[in-house]
């Protein structure tokens, strides 16, 4: 979604109030129409990684590591079409062999199990409620957790946080909060919760170098903080709005100021996925992967779903 993210969002104040009855009527109707709408169930398990907060949590990373740790199981990734996620379409495929797109996430799991995939994985679908999913795990950002609190439009949750009563697992990106992590036991006392952070792998080439930083990313600051730690000089930065898709005279504008400065150019893997081929040109990205803390635990508990 390209938009920036309202400032009312987060905390509780006068704005966010004075909506509150709109995002209230809007869970209302949710509720109401869900109750009308047949699940589908599927004999293949089916695990979920989704998330509440509207914007970058983190959910492909966690999506191609579960692909990876689980494709001898004859894993398939499902992911719904939009125009504006090219970007995450691109990366998936890019690590994943076996994805299926379709703008109705049950046409692309039909689509997979007639391919024989014998375990579907999907990115994001939470709130899809057509699909029966075995195992959902949910993802926060420490950065941004649930901001206010309220869903949309008074707030930047997709549904209230006590929908974490569905979920097996909570994923959090980031440094560690016990009272978050408290609040979730309070809701859902047996939900198993793990945290990642990013590593980043192509970073010592980078090393000491003046850089200009450019991102649309739902988290642009969580990008700057890793270059910054790996010892990356940004001398220049752009942020853009998250699946922003870039201009040719926003790269021809980066170029130029780069070239005045004799900086190095800079983005993610995502945003590079993004670019069209012919403006690929002296730019470079950052590569990360994901880490899970007790990572082998994390997928023992999976595997106990299958």
């Amino acid at each position: 979604m390209k938009f920036n993210e309202p400032l009312f969002w987060k905390s509780k104040n006068f704005v966010s109030i004075l909506l509150l009855p709109i995002s209230i009527f809007f869970q209302i109707v949710i509720k109401i129409f869900n109750n009308f709408v047949n699940k589908k169930f599927f004999e293949q398990p089916i695990i979920c990684v989704g998330n509440i907060y509207l914007g970058g949590t983190g959910k492909t990373p966690l999506v191609i590591k579960i692909y990876d740790e689980l494709y001898k199981h004859k894993a398939a990734v499902i992911k719904k079409f939009y125009y504006s996620h090219q970007d995450e379409i691109n990366l998936t495929k890019h690590y994943v062999n076996n994805f299926f797109i379709n703008k109705s996430r049950v046409d692309a799991i039909n689509e997979a199990i007639k391919k024989k995939s014998k375990l579907i994985i999907l990115d994001d679908g939470m709130q899809d409620p057509n699909i029966n999913a075995d195992i959902n795990i949910i993802c926060f950002k420490t950065s941004k957790l649930i901001g206010n609190g309220f869903t949309l439009p008074s707030g930047p949750l997709r549904e209230p946080l006590n929908s974490v009563k569905k979920c097996n697992f909570a994923v959090i990106n980031g440094k560690k909060d016990k009272k978050f992590e408290n609040k979730l036991l309070e809701i859902h006392p047996y939900i198993k919760i793990y945290y990642s952070k990013y590593l980043p792998v192509n970073h010592k080439n980078l090393r000491g170098k003046r850089v200009l930083a450019f991102c649309g990313i739902g988290n642009s600051d969580d990008f700057y903080d890793i270059l910054e730690k790996n010892r990356i000089k940004i001398l220049k930065r752009y942020s853009f709005p998250d699946h922003y898709d870039f201009k040719d005279e926003d790269l021809k504008k980066i170029k130029f100021e780069a070239k005045k400065e004799k900086l190095m150019i800079i983005t993610t893997e995502k945003d590079y996925f993004r670019i069209k081929n012919k403006d690929k040109k002296n730019i470079k990205f950052l590569k990360i992967k994901l880490a899970i803390e007790n990572e082998k635990r994390f997928f023992e508990e999976i595997k106990k779903f299958l």
